[in-house]
């Protein structure tokens, strides 16, 4: 089985306090965008001969077979983007998200974009304001290191990745990021009871 290719760089778990801020890809070698649009990043690894036991994932019995400890499915899991606003949370499982890479949404009262690169396997979310201005945004370019959104408001570029406004009357501008996590889409509705999964209600 494939193992899911997603991760956080979160500092707790999924049901911690604090959710992350940046889904990553947890197994690719290759992280272009990475590279590419954040080139002074630096990269922190080990040795090597020490890695051995972190090519093994402890979960993956329980992500093939839906059994563990606490829940028995007797099915493979399925993983989303948790968007957790203050206005309350919503799961954007990644099958949807393969299908949909650009989604404008709303969660309470509150306007979000989520957005998918299928190249790098990585999936954010955006406050889409503009100046207190509400931006309606569409795909233009998906590209291997990153894909290029357009807003319909002021016909400006931007980046889906970084959140940063590449070309037009908003160039240079930020939007702000949302709390995301990754989360089992079977077991959402135990935490978040109340909370919707999309596309549903």
């Amino acid at each position: 089985m494939k193992k899911p290719s997603f991760s956080t760089t979160t500092r707790q778990t999924a049901y911690g306090s604090k959710p992350p801020v940046r889904q990553w890809p947890a197994h690719s070698k290759e992280r272009p965008w990475t590279r590419q649009l954040h080139p002074d990043t630096r990269v922190l690894s080990r040795p090597k001969q020490k890695n051995v036991r972190y090519w093994h994932d402890s979960y993956d019995l329980y992500y093939a077979t839906g059994k563990g400890i606490k829940y028995q499915r007797h099915k493979q899991l399925s993983f989303g983007l948790g968007v957790i606003t203050s206005a309350g949370q919503k799961l954007y499982p990644f099958e949807e998200l393969e299908k949909r890479p650009v989604i404008m949404d709303q969660i309470g009262s509150d306007q979000v974009l989520v957005v998918f690169h299928s190249s790098t396997r990585t999936a954010l979310a955006w406050e889409p304001l503009y100046k207190g201005q509400k931006l309606e945004f569409e795909l233009s370019k998906n590209e291997k290191a990153d894909l290029t959104l357009t807003d319909r408001q002021t016909r400006s570029s931007w980046s889906g990745l970084t959140g940063r406004s590449t070309a037009g009357p908003a160039k240079g501008a930020q939007l702000r990021q949302l709390n995301t996590t990754q989360f089992v889409v079977e077991n959402w509705p135990l935490h978040y009871p109340d909370a919707p999964i999309y596309p549903g209600k």
